[in-house]
């Protein structure tokens, strides 16, 4: 009887054991299955830059303040994963970086820029360099109707 109830509780155990066994594995499955975080940071972290063609709508009323440009479709732009999602054409306001000038731009002047955009640690777009293009330089997307 001491007997068949030791095999009964070495065939729980093993059972058990199997089963927890079975369960860090498909754990650890999960993880290896699941995003590395510390790349989906790195890629949060990540400057992307992208260099799109626009029209100056509205220049910054302060020194520190945003220039709004229509801007045209950027179908590179990549979201807070990385995915590529792009962006429509739209008029929306743009930080300017450290160095750059607007001086002698003005509203309508045709423009190309490169536009740097960061997800963490706070979002934000802000152009890092910035020209004139003729005024017959054609922009694509010229709707006005999407606004920021």
């Amino acid at each position: 009887m001491f007997t068949f109830r030791l095999k009964q509780v070495f065939i729980v155990l093993f059972l058990f054991g199997a089963v927890c066994g079975r369960a860090s594995e498909a754990f650890s499955d999960t993880l290896s299955g699941a995003p590395d975080l510390s790349q989906e940071i790195g890629v949060e972290q990540q400057v992307q830059r992208y260099t799109v063609r626009g029209k100056i709508r509205q220049l910054p009323t302060t020194p520190s303040g945003e220039v709004f440009i229509r801007h045209e479709p950027i179908p590179a732009y990549r979201d807070r994963d990385g995915r590529v999602v792009g962006m429509h054409a739209m008029t929306m306001p743009f930080w300017l970086g450290e160095g750059v000038s607007l001086q002698g731009y003005e509203v309508n002047d045709t423009v190309e820029f490169v536009l740097e955009s960061q997800w963490a640690p706070t979002p934000i777009d802000r152009i890092v360099s910035i020209r004139k293009l003729g005024d017959l330089t054609p922009i694509i997307g010229g709707s006005e109707a999407l606004q920021y």
